[in-house]
């Protein structure tokens, strides 16, 4: 060891010996440190505002990557159009400098689909995050092809099974927590033994399928005597242009015009144009982003109530709930009247009759339910079918004069996720029940969107992070996908 020490032989320095003369104190220019200091501090704040253009540059690329993705559109759309648009309005309205400034927001293919990925994981992730709050959910399935016709997964429900099973699997899912699902009647989603129900309820044998209510009203609906069935396929929609289709058909020569001449022909159109009219209508309300199962039924409810209706009108040879027929007959000598009743009562008894048969608990009415509707309502507790206990919470809540003007300003599942906390089991049960979807209309409108993502010039493209970002209405949390980015300065 002794190899590495440095002895010191040096004797100690008394004051006799001659000393080295001590170092000369460096005298500073104070002008000259003054000069130093407000250039360290202009370096520094160029520093910043380089960090600051980048931090912005970047959260605006994400902002951008968003509309992309939100409007359907190719990721090339930012680079070709967007950024120079805004460069050139902002040469135009503001000075070069700001257009300048826009240049450094990376907006390459490559790029803004990572920002998609970035946006789409973040969406998924709160989806993830509600579900293991509330620990209930329910599922809407459908399947679909793409633009080259080819299904969107494996058409086997076991596939399908695995598919969301896995997805479950590495988000912490429980399938307990799986209340129904709701979709059409395929084989591949309702087989007794290999369809995805099969599989889904060796998971959790508790969990609900619901046929899609607006599939079972289609399905219903389809159904005429053969004389409207005829006159349907002849001349769907041209009521109200009758006049000009018959001219144009006498022009052409057309066999077909002989058939505007006939008044029984024309009656029949009259009451299809009416009846199909009421179908969208009924169509239409059903359809929508915030719709469960109870509400879908009670709509589906009253349509059966008003047919039935409609049917004792025709029964006394009136058309008057049929405005197109009414007023083609009052402004028409319609000499049998009684016969274009008989078909059209023919018709409204078997519809009615494949509506009820497709809804057959529909017109039971079960009031038991009506509670989680609207709890305010008078004597809604005498059919509740809840136990003491939730009865008397019942009637506490609805005493409640704050909670009554809340629910008239919210949503009922909003209202009842807000009385959690006061009234959890209430809360809990009627979630429960609002929960469900009736139909499959969410997949219908992603559907809609995959067709618009994935055109036959796009038909490479994997369209999952765009789809989800397009038909989700979950806001992303930005500031949390920024702080795990570290902005680059674009040179």
């Amino acid at each position: 060891m002794d190899r590495f020490l440095i002895r010191n032989n040096k004797k100690p320095n008394d004051g006799t010996q001659n000393s080295e003369p001590a170092p000369k104190k460096k005298k500073y220019d104070e002008s000259s440190v003054k000069r130093k200091q407000e250039a360290f501090a202009s370096n520094c704040l160029e520093i910043a505002k380089v960090a600051s253009v980048s931090s912005k540059a970047l959260r605006a690329l994400y902002a951008v990557s968003y509309l992309v993705a939100k409007q359907k559109k190719p990721h090339t759309i930012a680079k070709c159009l967007i950024l120079p648009a805004l460069v050139k309005v902002s040469e135009i309205m503001f000075d070069t400098k700001t257009a300048t400034a826009l240049q450094s927001i990376p907006v390459l293919n490559n790029t803004i689909s990572r920002r998609i990925e970035d946006i789409a994981s973040n969406i998924v992730m709160q989806v993830i995050e509600q579900i293991k709050l509330t620990k209930m959910f329910a599922l809407q399935l459908d399947e679909s092809t793409d633009v080259s016709g080819e299904a969107q997964s494996r058409t086997t429900g076991e596939e399908l099974f695995k598919v969301i099973d896995k997805f479950f699997a590495e988000g912490g899912i429980l399938w307990d927590w799986c209340l129904s699902v709701c979709s059409d009647g395929a084989a591949a989603l309702t087989g007794k033994n290999n369809g995805l129900m099969a599989w889904i309820r060796k998971k959790n044998p508790k969990v609900k399928w619901l046929h899609c209510i607006i599939h079972r009203q289609a399905l219903a609906s389809k159904r005429m005597n053969a004389h409207l069935h005829e006159t349907l396929n002849k001349a769907v929609k041209t009521f109200q242009a009758r006049q000009e289709v018959h001219m144009f058909l006498l022009e052409q020569k057309s066999a077909f015009s002989s058939l505007f001449e006939n008044q029984d022909w024309v009656c029949r159109l009259a009451y299809l144009a009416d009846i199909f009219d009421k179908l969208n209508d009924l169509n239409l309300s059903m359809q929508g982003f915030r719709t469960d199962e109870l509400s879908l039924n009670l709509k589906m409810c009253a349509f059966i109530k008003k047919l039935e209706f409609w049917l004792k009108k025709v029964q006394r040879n009136s058309v008057s709930v049929f405005p197109t027929l009414d007023k083609f007959a009052d402004n028409s000598e319609i000499d049998n009247l009684n016969t274009i009743c008989d078909c059209i009562r023919e018709h409204l008894i078997k519809l009615r009759d494949e509506l009820v048969s497709y809804f057959p608990s529909i017109m039971n009415q079960d009031r038991t339910q009506d509670w989680i509707q609207n709890p305010f309502v008078e004597d809604v507790t005498s059919s509740s079918g809840l136990s003491d206990k939730l009865t008397e919470n019942l009637i506490e809540l609805a005493s409640d004069r704050a909670l009554e003007l809340k629910f008239q300003n919210v949503t009922v599942s909003q209202f009842w996720l807000e009385v959690k906390g006061e009234y959890k089991e209430l809360s809990e049960i009627a979630m429960s029940a609002l929960l469900p979807f009736g139909s499959t209309y969410l997949c219908e409108v992603s559907f809609s969107a995959m067709s618009l993502i994935k055109t036959k010039h796009r038909n490479r493209l994997s369209v999952q992070n765009d789809l989800i970002i397009a038909v989700s209405d979950i806001e992303p949390r930005f500031d949390n996908i920024l702080a795990k980015k570290q902005p680059q300065v674009s040179h």
